[in-house]
Protein backbone atom coordinates (compact mmCIF):
# COMPACT_ATOMS: atom_id res chain seq x y z
CA UNK A 1 0.00 0.00 0.00
CA UNK A 2 1.37 3.38 -0.98
CA UNK A 3 1.86 5.91 1.83
CA UNK A 4 -0.88 8.58 1.77
CA UNK A 5 -0.01 12.03 3.12
CA UNK A 6 -3.12 13.75 4.43
CA UNK A 7 -1.68 16.98 5.82
CA UNK A 8 0.56 19.43 3.92
CA UNK A 9 3.27 19.37 6.55
CA UNK A 10 5.63 21.09 4.12
CA UNK A 11 3.57 24.25 4.63
CA UNK A 12 4.78 24.20 8.23
CA UNK A 13 8.38 24.21 6.91
CA UNK A 14 9.08 20.83 8.43
CA UNK A 15 11.59 19.37 8.57
CA UNK A 16 13.62 21.94 6.58
CA UNK A 17 12.89 24.73 9.06
CA UNK A 18 14.52 22.70 11.81
CA UNK A 19 17.90 22.91 10.10
CA UNK A 20 18.14 26.43 11.55
CA UNK A 21 19.97 26.47 14.93
CA UNK A 22 17.59 29.16 16.17
CA UNK A 23 14.80 26.58 16.17
CA UNK A 24 16.24 25.07 19.38
CA UNK A 25 16.37 26.25 22.98
CA UNK A 26 19.81 24.69 23.48
CA UNK A 27 23.18 24.90 21.69
CA UNK A 28 23.43 22.58 18.68
CA UNK A 29 26.19 21.10 16.62
CA UNK A 30 25.81 19.92 13.05
CA UNK A 31 22.12 19.40 12.28
CA UNK A 32 21.18 16.40 10.16
CA UNK A 33 17.80 15.08 9.03
CA UNK A 34 17.34 11.32 8.68
CA UNK A 35 14.18 10.25 6.86
CA UNK A 36 12.46 6.87 7.24
CA UNK A 37 9.19 5.63 5.80
CA UNK A 38 7.27 6.94 8.84
CA UNK A 39 9.32 9.65 10.51
CA UNK A 40 12.04 12.29 10.41
CA UNK A 41 14.82 12.18 12.98
CA UNK A 42 16.62 15.48 13.55
CA UNK A 43 20.14 15.05 14.93
CA UNK A 44 21.44 18.15 16.67
CA UNK A 45 24.48 16.93 18.60
CA UNK A 46 23.29 16.78 22.21
CA UNK A 47 19.75 15.67 21.41
CA UNK A 48 17.76 13.90 18.70
CA UNK A 49 14.16 14.76 17.85
CA UNK A 50 11.79 12.33 16.15
CA UNK A 51 8.82 13.71 14.24
CA UNK A 52 6.13 11.43 12.87
CA UNK A 53 5.12 11.85 9.24
CA UNK A 54 1.38 12.37 8.60
CA UNK A 55 0.96 9.12 6.70
CA UNK A 56 -1.54 6.27 6.61
CA UNK A 57 -0.03 2.88 5.75
CA UNK A 58 -3.04 0.83 6.72
CA UNK A 59 -1.30 -0.73 9.71
CA UNK A 60 -0.21 2.72 10.88
CA UNK A 61 -2.20 5.96 11.04
CA UNK A 62 -0.46 9.25 11.88
CA UNK A 63 -2.93 11.38 9.95
CA UNK A 64 -3.97 13.84 12.68
CA UNK A 65 -2.02 15.97 15.11
CA UNK A 66 -3.88 14.40 18.04
CA UNK A 67 -2.82 10.90 16.90
CA UNK A 68 0.78 11.96 16.43
CA UNK A 69 0.85 13.47 19.92
CA UNK A 70 -0.66 10.32 21.43
CA UNK A 71 1.83 8.08 19.66
CA UNK A 72 4.74 10.31 20.70
CA UNK A 73 3.67 9.92 24.31
CA UNK A 74 3.34 6.16 23.87
CA UNK A 75 6.80 6.00 22.29
CA UNK A 76 8.44 7.66 25.29
CA UNK A 77 6.56 5.50 27.78
CA UNK A 78 7.25 2.20 26.02
CA UNK A 79 10.88 2.84 25.15
CA UNK A 80 11.76 3.81 28.70
CA UNK A 81 11.42 0.09 29.49
CA UNK A 82 14.75 -0.65 27.77
CA UNK A 83 16.30 2.82 27.39
CA UNK A 84 15.11 4.98 30.31
CA UNK A 85 18.11 7.33 30.14
CA UNK A 86 17.67 7.95 26.43
CA UNK A 87 14.00 8.95 26.14
CA UNK A 88 13.37 12.33 27.74
CA UNK A 89 10.01 13.85 26.85
CA UNK A 90 7.51 14.87 24.19
CA UNK A 91 8.26 18.39 22.96
CA UNK A 92 5.71 20.64 21.20
CA UNK A 93 6.76 22.36 17.99
CA UNK A 94 5.37 25.85 17.64
CA UNK A 95 5.68 28.66 15.11
CA UNK A 96 7.61 31.77 16.09
CA UNK A 97 7.41 34.55 13.48
CA UNK A 98 6.80 32.05 10.74
CA UNK A 99 9.60 29.70 11.83
CA UNK A 100 9.24 26.34 13.63
CA UNK A 101 10.54 26.23 17.18
CA UNK A 102 11.17 23.21 19.42
CA UNK A 103 9.54 23.87 22.77
CA UNK A 104 8.48 27.41 21.95
CA UNK A 105 5.41 29.26 23.22
CA UNK A 106 2.11 29.28 21.39
CA UNK A 107 -0.20 26.55 20.12
CA UNK A 108 1.58 23.36 19.03
CA UNK A 109 1.60 22.65 15.31
CA UNK A 110 3.50 19.40 15.69
CA UNK A 111 5.15 17.20 18.31
CA UNK A 112 8.54 15.54 18.62
CA UNK A 113 10.05 12.87 20.83
CA UNK A 114 13.17 14.27 22.48
CA UNK A 115 16.01 11.83 23.07
CA UNK A 116 19.62 11.92 24.18
CA UNK A 117 21.69 11.65 21.00
CA UNK A 118 24.18 8.81 21.19
CA UNK A 119 27.15 8.42 18.80
CA UNK A 120 25.97 6.82 15.56
CA UNK A 121 29.21 4.89 15.21
CA UNK A 122 28.12 2.91 18.28
CA UNK A 123 25.01 1.56 16.56
CA UNK A 124 25.16 -2.22 16.57
CA UNK A 125 24.68 -2.63 12.81
CA UNK A 126 27.67 -0.34 12.16
CA UNK A 127 29.79 -2.19 14.68
CA UNK A 128 28.90 -5.49 13.05
CA UNK A 129 29.82 -4.20 9.60
CA UNK A 130 33.12 -2.88 10.95
CA UNK A 131 33.80 -6.23 12.69
CA UNK A 132 34.07 -4.24 15.92
CA UNK A 133 31.74 -6.31 18.08
CA UNK A 134 32.30 -9.63 19.75
CA UNK A 135 30.51 -12.43 21.52
CA UNK A 136 30.74 -10.71 24.92
CA UNK A 137 28.55 -7.78 23.88
CA UNK A 138 26.21 -9.93 21.82
CA UNK A 139 25.74 -12.41 24.65
CA UNK A 140 25.00 -9.51 27.02
CA UNK A 141 22.38 -8.29 24.56
CA UNK A 142 20.74 -11.72 24.48
CA UNK A 143 20.54 -11.78 28.28
CA UNK A 144 19.17 -8.22 28.36
CA UNK A 145 16.36 -9.07 25.95
CA UNK A 146 15.55 -12.26 27.84
CA UNK A 147 15.28 -10.34 31.11
CA UNK A 148 13.06 -7.78 29.40
CA UNK A 149 10.80 -10.50 28.01
CA UNK A 150 10.48 -12.24 31.36
CA UNK A 151 9.29 -9.01 32.98
CA UNK A 152 7.15 -7.73 30.10
CA UNK A 153 3.40 -7.60 30.57
CA UNK A 154 1.40 -10.57 29.35
CA UNK A 155 -0.78 -10.07 26.31
CA UNK A 156 -4.52 -9.76 26.69
CA UNK A 157 -6.76 -12.73 25.85
CA UNK A 158 -6.55 -13.40 22.11
CA UNK A 159 -3.51 -11.19 21.49
CA UNK A 160 -0.58 -12.53 19.50
CA UNK A 161 -2.08 -15.97 19.06
CA UNK A 162 -2.98 -17.90 15.95
CA UNK A 163 -5.52 -15.42 14.56
CA UNK A 164 -3.27 -12.39 15.04
CA UNK A 165 -0.30 -14.06 13.36
CA UNK A 166 -2.51 -15.17 10.47
CA UNK A 167 -3.91 -11.64 10.07
CA UNK A 168 -0.48 -10.02 10.13
CA UNK A 169 0.85 -12.52 7.60
CA UNK A 170 -2.04 -12.00 5.19
CA UNK A 171 -1.68 -8.23 5.53
CA UNK A 172 2.02 -8.47 4.69
CA UNK A 173 1.40 -10.33 1.44
CA UNK A 174 -1.48 -8.08 0.39
CA UNK A 175 0.75 -5.03 0.80
CA UNK A 176 3.65 -6.67 -1.04
CA UNK A 177 1.56 -7.53 -4.12
CA UNK A 178 1.98 -4.06 -5.65
CA UNK A 179 5.77 -4.58 -5.66
CA UNK A 180 5.74 -7.71 -7.83
CA UNK A 181 8.30 -7.16 -10.56
CA UNK A 182 9.97 -4.37 -8.59
CA UNK A 183 11.34 -5.93 -5.42
CA UNK A 184 9.89 -9.45 -5.55
CA UNK A 185 8.88 -11.90 -8.27
CA UNK A 186 5.47 -13.49 -8.56
CA UNK A 187 7.07 -16.89 -8.00
CA UNK A 188 8.84 -15.78 -4.82
CA UNK A 189 5.72 -14.19 -3.40
CA UNK A 190 3.75 -17.34 -4.15
CA UNK A 191 6.35 -19.56 -2.46
CA UNK A 192 6.60 -17.37 0.65
CA UNK A 193 2.84 -17.08 0.97
CA UNK A 194 2.35 -20.85 0.64
CA UNK A 195 5.15 -21.56 3.10
CA UNK A 196 3.76 -19.11 5.67
CA UNK A 197 0.19 -20.31 5.41
CA UNK A 198 1.22 -23.98 5.58
CA UNK A 199 3.40 -23.40 8.63
CA UNK A 200 0.78 -21.46 10.57
CA UNK A 201 -2.01 -23.92 9.75
CA UNK A 202 0.07 -26.96 10.73
CA UNK A 203 1.28 -25.32 13.96
CA UNK A 204 -2.09 -24.01 15.09
CA UNK A 205 -2.18 -26.14 18.22
CA UNK A 206 1.40 -25.26 19.06
CA UNK A 207 0.71 -21.54 18.59
CA UNK A 208 -2.33 -21.69 20.84
CA UNK A 209 -0.26 -23.42 23.52
CA UNK A 210 2.31 -20.63 23.27
CA UNK A 211 -0.45 -18.28 24.39
CA UNK A 212 -1.46 -20.57 27.26
CA UNK A 213 2.18 -20.90 28.33
CA UNK A 214 2.57 -17.13 28.76
CA UNK A 215 4.82 -16.59 25.72
CA UNK A 216 2.72 -13.68 24.38
CA UNK A 217 4.22 -10.52 25.88
CA UNK A 218 4.24 -6.78 25.33
CA UNK A 219 7.65 -6.79 23.68
CA UNK A 220 9.65 -4.53 21.39
CA UNK A 221 8.35 -5.36 17.92
CA UNK A 222 11.26 -3.90 15.93
CA UNK A 223 14.26 -5.56 17.51
CA UNK A 224 16.99 -5.09 14.91
CA UNK A 225 20.65 -4.19 15.07
CA UNK A 226 20.10 -0.59 13.94
CA UNK A 227 17.93 -0.10 17.03
CA UNK A 228 20.67 -0.99 19.50
CA UNK A 229 23.41 1.30 20.80
CA UNK A 230 26.51 -0.23 22.37
CA UNK A 231 27.79 2.79 24.29
CA UNK A 232 28.46 3.05 28.05
CA UNK A 233 25.82 0.33 28.25
CA UNK A 234 23.34 -1.31 25.91
CA UNK A 235 20.43 0.86 24.77
CA UNK A 236 17.61 -0.88 22.89
CA UNK A 237 15.35 1.78 21.42
CA UNK A 238 12.64 2.60 18.85
CA UNK A 239 10.12 -0.08 19.75
CA UNK A 240 6.80 -0.17 17.91
CA UNK A 241 4.25 2.15 19.46
CA UNK A 242 1.92 2.67 16.49
CA UNK A 243 0.24 -0.74 16.41
CA UNK A 244 -0.16 -2.92 19.48
CA UNK A 245 -0.72 -6.12 17.50
CA UNK A 246 2.79 -5.80 16.04
CA UNK A 247 4.37 -5.32 19.45
CA UNK A 248 2.40 -7.74 21.62
CA UNK A 249 3.47 -11.08 20.23
CA UNK A 250 5.39 -14.27 20.87
CA UNK A 251 8.69 -13.52 22.60
CA UNK A 252 10.35 -15.88 20.10
CA UNK A 253 9.10 -13.63 17.28
CA UNK A 254 10.78 -10.65 18.97
CA UNK A 255 14.23 -12.25 19.36
CA UNK A 256 13.94 -13.78 15.87
CA UNK A 257 14.12 -10.27 14.39
CA UNK A 258 17.55 -9.72 15.93
CA UNK A 259 18.76 -13.16 14.81
CA UNK A 260 17.51 -12.51 11.27
CA UNK A 261 19.28 -9.15 11.16
CA UNK A 262 22.59 -10.72 12.18
CA UNK A 263 22.09 -13.31 9.43
CA UNK A 264 21.42 -10.55 6.88
CA UNK A 265 24.63 -8.79 7.93
CA UNK A 266 26.53 -12.02 7.27
CA UNK A 267 27.13 -12.81 10.94
CA UNK A 268 25.11 -15.90 11.70
CA UNK A 269 27.72 -16.71 14.32
CA UNK A 270 26.63 -13.64 16.29
CA UNK A 271 23.00 -14.67 15.85
CA UNK A 272 23.86 -18.04 17.42
CA UNK A 273 25.72 -16.41 20.30
CA UNK A 274 22.84 -14.03 20.98
CA UNK A 275 20.24 -16.79 20.84
CA UNK A 276 22.26 -19.10 23.08
CA UNK A 277 22.63 -16.48 25.82
CA UNK A 278 18.97 -15.52 25.43
CA UNK A 279 17.92 -19.14 25.80
CA UNK A 280 20.14 -19.61 28.86
CA UNK A 281 17.86 -17.13 30.64
CA UNK A 282 14.51 -17.81 28.95
CA UNK A 283 14.64 -21.62 28.85
CA UNK A 284 11.94 -21.50 26.19
CA UNK A 285 11.27 -25.08 24.99
CA UNK A 286 9.53 -23.82 21.84
CA UNK A 287 12.07 -21.24 20.73
CA UNK A 288 13.88 -23.33 18.14
CA UNK A 289 10.66 -24.89 16.89
CA UNK A 290 9.44 -21.46 15.76
CA UNK A 291 12.72 -19.76 14.89
CA UNK A 292 13.04 -20.54 11.12
CA UNK A 293 9.49 -19.40 10.40
CA UNK A 294 9.71 -16.36 12.64
CA UNK A 295 12.96 -15.29 10.98
CA UNK A 296 11.33 -15.67 7.57
CA UNK A 297 8.38 -13.59 8.80
CA UNK A 298 10.72 -10.82 9.97
CA UNK A 299 12.67 -10.83 6.70
CA UNK A 300 9.39 -10.48 4.80
CA UNK A 301 8.43 -7.48 6.95
CA UNK A 302 11.79 -5.82 6.29
CA UNK A 303 11.41 -6.42 2.57
CA UNK A 304 7.94 -4.89 2.68
CA UNK A 305 9.04 -1.80 4.61
CA UNK A 306 11.95 -1.14 2.25
CA UNK A 307 9.57 -1.56 -0.67
CA UNK A 308 7.38 1.21 0.75
CA UNK A 309 10.31 3.62 0.40
CA UNK A 310 10.11 3.32 -3.37
CA UNK A 311 6.79 5.20 -3.42
CA UNK A 312 7.36 7.93 -0.87
CA UNK A 313 7.73 11.45 -2.22
CA UNK A 314 10.68 12.42 -0.01
CA UNK A 315 12.78 9.41 -1.07
CA UNK A 316 15.71 10.45 -3.26
CA UNK A 317 16.58 8.47 -6.42
CA UNK A 318 19.66 7.03 -4.70
CA UNK A 319 17.62 6.06 -1.65
CA UNK A 320 15.12 4.30 -3.92
CA UNK A 321 17.90 2.27 -5.49
CA UNK A 322 19.29 1.31 -2.08
CA UNK A 323 15.86 0.52 -0.61
CA UNK A 324 14.96 -1.65 -3.60
CA UNK A 325 18.20 -3.58 -3.32
CA UNK A 326 17.66 -4.17 0.40
CA UNK A 327 14.08 -5.30 -0.15
CA UNK A 328 15.20 -7.88 -2.68
CA UNK A 329 17.88 -9.11 -0.27
CA UNK A 330 15.37 -9.54 2.55
CA UNK A 331 12.87 -11.40 0.37
CA UNK A 332 15.67 -13.69 -0.81
CA UNK A 333 16.71 -14.29 2.80
CA UNK A 334 13.11 -15.18 3.68
CA UNK A 335 13.14 -17.79 0.90
CA UNK A 336 16.34 -19.28 2.27
CA UNK A 337 14.72 -19.66 5.67
CA UNK A 338 11.73 -21.30 4.04
CA UNK A 339 14.03 -23.72 2.21
CA UNK A 340 16.34 -24.51 5.12
CA UNK A 341 15.68 -27.74 6.97
CA UNK A 342 16.15 -28.43 10.62
CA UNK A 343 19.49 -29.47 12.14
CA UNK A 344 20.21 -33.17 12.27
CA UNK A 345 21.21 -35.33 15.21
CA UNK A 346 22.92 -38.35 13.65
CA UNK A 347 23.31 -41.32 16.02
CA UNK A 348 25.90 -43.76 14.67
CA UNK A 349 25.04 -46.96 16.55
CA UNK A 350 26.06 -50.59 16.47
CA UNK A 351 28.39 -53.18 17.94
CA UNK A 352 32.11 -52.62 18.36
CA UNK A 353 34.16 -53.25 15.25
CA UNK A 354 31.36 -52.50 12.82
CA UNK A 355 32.99 -49.30 11.61
CA UNK A 356 30.95 -46.74 13.57
CA UNK A 357 33.83 -44.36 14.27
CA UNK A 358 35.19 -44.61 10.75
CA UNK A 359 31.76 -43.76 9.32
CA UNK A 360 31.23 -40.94 11.84
CA UNK A 361 34.58 -39.37 10.92
CA UNK A 362 33.82 -39.69 7.20
CA UNK A 363 30.46 -37.95 7.64
CA UNK A 364 32.08 -35.25 9.75
CA UNK A 365 34.78 -34.71 7.11
CA UNK A 366 32.19 -34.29 4.36
CA UNK A 367 29.81 -32.04 6.31
CA UNK A 368 31.89 -30.20 8.87
CA UNK A 369 29.50 -31.39 11.60
CA UNK A 370 31.08 -31.80 15.04
CA UNK A 371 30.83 -35.20 16.68
CA UNK A 372 31.40 -36.95 19.98
CA UNK A 373 32.84 -40.46 20.26
CA UNK A 374 32.01 -42.52 23.34
CA UNK A 375 35.54 -44.01 23.29
CA UNK A 376 37.15 -40.56 23.39
CA UNK A 377 34.71 -39.01 25.87
CA UNK A 378 34.97 -41.98 28.25
CA UNK A 379 38.77 -41.75 28.46
CA UNK A 380 38.74 -37.97 28.74
CA UNK A 381 36.38 -38.23 31.71
CA UNK A 382 38.68 -40.83 33.30
CA UNK A 383 41.76 -38.68 32.75
CA UNK A 384 43.36 -41.34 30.55
CA UNK A 385 45.30 -40.72 27.37
CA UNK A 386 43.57 -41.95 24.25
CA UNK A 387 46.34 -44.48 23.70
CA UNK A 388 45.92 -46.05 27.15
CA UNK A 389 44.29 -49.48 27.00
CA UNK A 390 41.71 -50.16 29.68
CA UNK A 391 40.85 -53.73 30.48
CA UNK A 392 37.20 -54.61 29.79
CA UNK A 393 35.91 -57.26 32.19
CA UNK A 394 32.20 -57.72 32.92
CA UNK A 395 31.29 -54.03 32.77
CA UNK A 396 33.74 -52.91 35.45
CA UNK A 397 36.07 -49.91 35.75
CA UNK A 398 35.44 -47.21 33.19
CA UNK A 399 33.03 -49.58 31.44
CA UNK A 400 30.74 -49.88 34.45
CA UNK A 401 27.11 -48.74 34.05
CA UNK A 402 27.87 -45.56 36.03
CA UNK A 403 30.79 -44.64 33.76
CA UNK A 404 28.69 -45.40 30.71
CA UNK A 405 25.93 -43.13 32.03
CA UNK A 406 28.42 -40.31 32.61
CA UNK A 407 29.92 -40.82 29.16
CA UNK A 408 26.62 -40.55 27.31
CA UNK A 409 25.51 -37.66 29.50
CA UNK A 410 28.63 -35.73 28.44
CA UNK A 411 28.03 -36.60 24.79
CA UNK A 412 24.41 -35.39 24.99
CA UNK A 413 25.59 -32.14 26.59
CA UNK A 414 27.95 -31.44 23.66
CA UNK A 415 25.22 -32.32 21.17
CA UNK A 416 22.74 -30.02 22.89
CA UNK A 417 25.15 -27.09 22.80
CA UNK A 418 25.59 -27.61 19.06
CA UNK A 419 21.89 -28.06 18.29
CA UNK A 420 21.11 -24.93 20.31
CA UNK A 421 23.13 -23.06 17.69
CA UNK A 422 21.20 -24.81 14.91
CA UNK A 423 24.24 -26.88 14.00
CA UNK A 424 23.95 -30.60 13.27
CA UNK A 425 25.84 -33.09 15.42
CA UNK A 426 27.06 -36.70 15.26
CA UNK A 427 26.96 -39.09 18.22
CA UNK A 428 29.25 -42.11 17.85
CA UNK A 429 28.62 -44.92 20.33
CA UNK A 430 27.22 -48.38 20.69
CA UNK A 431 23.80 -47.12 21.89
CA UNK A 432 23.02 -50.68 22.87
CA UNK A 433 20.17 -49.74 25.24
CA UNK A 434 16.80 -48.38 24.13
CA UNK A 435 16.96 -45.88 27.00
CA UNK A 436 19.99 -44.22 25.42
CA UNK A 437 18.29 -44.02 22.05
CA UNK A 438 15.18 -42.58 23.66
CA UNK A 439 17.37 -39.96 25.36
CA UNK A 440 18.77 -39.02 21.95
CA UNK A 441 15.22 -38.69 20.66
CA UNK A 442 14.25 -36.42 23.55
CA UNK A 443 17.30 -34.26 22.86
CA UNK A 444 16.38 -33.96 19.18
CA UNK A 445 12.80 -32.98 20.03
CA UNK A 446 13.98 -30.38 22.53
CA UNK A 447 15.91 -28.56 19.83
CA UNK A 448 13.55 -29.33 16.93
CA UNK A 449 16.22 -31.43 15.20
CA UNK A 450 15.78 -34.36 12.83
CA UNK A 451 16.91 -37.60 14.47
CA UNK A 452 18.57 -40.24 12.31
CA UNK A 453 19.77 -43.53 13.79
CA UNK A 454 22.37 -45.07 11.51
CA UNK A 455 22.95 -48.66 12.56
CA UNK A 456 26.26 -50.08 11.37
CA UNK A 457 26.15 -53.77 10.42
CA UNK A 458 29.04 -55.97 9.39
CA UNK A 459 29.77 -59.67 9.02
CA UNK A 460 31.50 -61.23 12.01
CA UNK A 461 34.54 -62.30 10.04
CA UNK A 462 35.32 -58.69 9.13
CA UNK A 463 34.62 -57.55 12.70
CA UNK A 464 36.98 -60.18 14.17
CA UNK A 465 39.75 -59.18 11.75
CA UNK A 466 39.33 -55.45 12.44
CA UNK A 467 39.40 -55.86 16.22
CA UNK A 468 42.49 -58.06 16.11
CA UNK A 469 44.34 -55.61 13.83
CA UNK A 470 43.51 -52.63 16.03
CA UNK A 471 44.74 -54.32 19.19
CA UNK A 472 47.87 -55.63 17.50
CA UNK A 473 48.78 -52.31 15.93
CA UNK A 474 47.54 -50.17 18.81
CA UNK A 475 45.30 -48.22 16.47
CA UNK A 476 42.30 -46.17 17.57
CA UNK A 477 40.93 -45.41 21.02
CA UNK A 478 38.59 -48.38 21.44
CA UNK A 479 39.44 -51.09 23.97
CA UNK A 480 37.06 -53.60 22.37
CA UNK A 481 38.15 -57.12 21.52
CA UNK A 482 36.32 -60.19 20.23
CA UNK A 483 35.11 -61.20 23.69
CA UNK A 484 33.57 -57.77 24.26
CA UNK A 485 31.92 -57.92 20.84
CA UNK A 486 30.24 -61.22 21.77
CA UNK A 487 29.10 -59.81 25.13
CA UNK A 488 27.64 -56.75 23.37
CA UNK A 489 25.84 -58.91 20.85
CA UNK A 490 24.05 -60.74 23.65
CA UNK A 491 23.01 -57.52 25.45
CA UNK A 492 22.22 -55.35 22.41
CA UNK A 493 18.56 -54.31 22.40
CA UNK A 494 17.30 -54.34 18.79
CA UNK A 495 16.64 -50.93 17.26
CA UNK A 496 13.11 -49.94 16.36
CA UNK A 497 12.94 -46.42 14.93
CA UNK A 498 9.57 -45.79 16.55
CA UNK A 499 11.11 -46.07 20.00
CA UNK A 500 12.71 -42.62 19.65
CA UNK A 501 10.60 -41.09 16.88
CA UNK A 502 13.69 -41.06 14.72
CA UNK A 503 14.34 -42.51 11.30
CA UNK A 504 16.44 -45.64 11.00
CA UNK A 505 19.02 -46.30 8.33
CA UNK A 506 20.91 -49.62 8.38
CA UNK A 507 24.27 -49.58 6.61
CA UNK A 508 26.56 -52.45 5.68
CA UNK A 509 29.93 -51.03 6.72
CA UNK A 510 32.06 -53.91 5.49
CA UNK A 511 33.93 -51.76 2.98
CA UNK A 512 34.21 -48.39 1.20
CA UNK A 513 33.32 -46.27 4.19
CA UNK A 514 33.61 -42.94 2.33
CA UNK A 515 31.01 -44.09 -0.20
CA UNK A 516 28.80 -45.26 2.66
CA UNK A 517 29.05 -41.78 4.18
CA UNK A 518 27.79 -40.31 0.90
CA UNK A 519 24.92 -42.81 0.94
CA UNK A 520 24.01 -41.73 4.47
CA UNK A 521 24.03 -38.04 3.52
CA UNK A 522 22.02 -38.55 0.36
CA UNK A 523 19.45 -40.54 2.33
CA UNK A 524 19.25 -37.91 5.05
CA UNK A 525 19.01 -35.24 2.39
CA UNK A 526 21.97 -32.99 3.07
CA UNK A 527 19.81 -29.87 2.99
CA UNK A 528 19.55 -29.80 6.76
CA UNK A 529 20.96 -26.78 8.57
CA UNK A 530 24.65 -27.18 9.28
Amino acid sequence: MMARAVQPIQSLRLPEGLLDPSAYLHPVGQITVVSTHISWVILTGPFAYKIKKPVDLGFLDYTTLAKRRRFCQAEVRLNRRLAPDMYLEVVPITFDRGRPKLGGVGPPVEYAVKMVQLPEERLLDRLVRADAIGSTEVSALGRLIAGFHRQAALGRPGEGAFRTLWRNTQENFQQIESYIGRTISQRSLFRLKNYSEYFIEHHKGFLLRRTQDGCIRDGHGDLRTSNVFCADKLYVFDCIEFNRRFRVADTALDIAYLAMDFDWLGRSDLASECLASYQDVMQDPGLYEMLPFYKAYRAIVRGKVDSFRLDQADTTPQERVEAGARAREFFALAERYADTGRPCLAVIAGLSGTGKSTLARAIADQTGWPYASSDVVRKNLAGLSLETRARVVNETGIYSPEWTRRTYQAMFKSAGESLARRRSFILDGTFAQRSLRRAAGELARRFSADLWIIECLCDEGTVSRRLAEKLELGKGTSDADWDLYQQQALRFEPIDPSESEGRLLRIDTGSQTAEKAQLVLSTIGFSVAT
